[in-house]
């Protein structure tokens, strides 16, 4: 008797423990299955999320653009403020730069006459591109060139401006050196101060 309960005792596990088995197996299977086709499904979204993401940088740039012309760092400043991703913002600039919709050349000219029409030379204005604008001396000289301005006019203009400011008809030679130094901050060469002041 003995032996023969042991024997079904072990007949008896031995088969509880095969299917125990296999079914660990099964569900072993459709966990193995389950994250790949989470991973598939979380892969979409987040591919969608990054087209609807790039459309709206996109779209933000153009609005920029629509209210008046912007260097491409000023784009990316502003479009870092409004949270979207570095990426995201340079395929921006890109797509509006291909299309015309931005151009460095374009901006500097409208920035130069913007800057020449509050009495502003040449240096100062240069300086203003290149430092807070980071543009290049080729597009800066594009932009000066087609902006034609005079500058020996402009600085004559400023000039009688600032001498407006003394109530002396005939200014000292300290006089004289402060106007000079007005000038020389606004940008002007020296040539043209003293065309100004001749």
């Amino acid at each position: 008797m003995n032996r023969s309960y042991t024997s079904n005792k072990t007949g008896v596990d031995s088969g509880t423990s095969l299917c125990v088995s296999e079914s660990a197996q099964c569900d072993s299977s459709s966990v193995d299955n389950q994250p790949q086709t989470l991973d598939n499904e979380s892969q979409a979204l987040l591919q969608e999320l990054q087209q609807k993401q790039r459309k709206a940088c996109l779209k933000a740039c153009v609005q920029l653009l629509s209210y008046r012309e912007h260097s491409q760092f000023e784009l990316r400043r502003k479009l870092r403020e409004r949270g979207h991703e570095p990426a995201d913002i340079e395929l921006a600039i890109d797509e509006c730069h291909a299309q015309n919709w931005q151009s460095q050349r374009r901006f500097a000219e409208v920035f130069i006459r913007s800057k020449a029409a509050k009495g502003y030379g040449p240096s100062y204005i240069a300086q203003q591109l290149s430092a807070q604008h980071r543009l290049m001396n080729v597009d800066i000289q594009w932009g000066m060139d087609e902006c034609d301005c005079d500058w020996f006019e402009l600085c004559k203009s400023r000039y009688q401006k600032e001498r407006r400011k003394f109530a002396a008809n005939t200014l000292s030679f300290q006089q004289q050196q402060k106007l000079r130094g007005r000038l020389s901050r606004r940008g002007f060469s020296h040539e043209q101060i003293k065309y100004a002041q001749d």
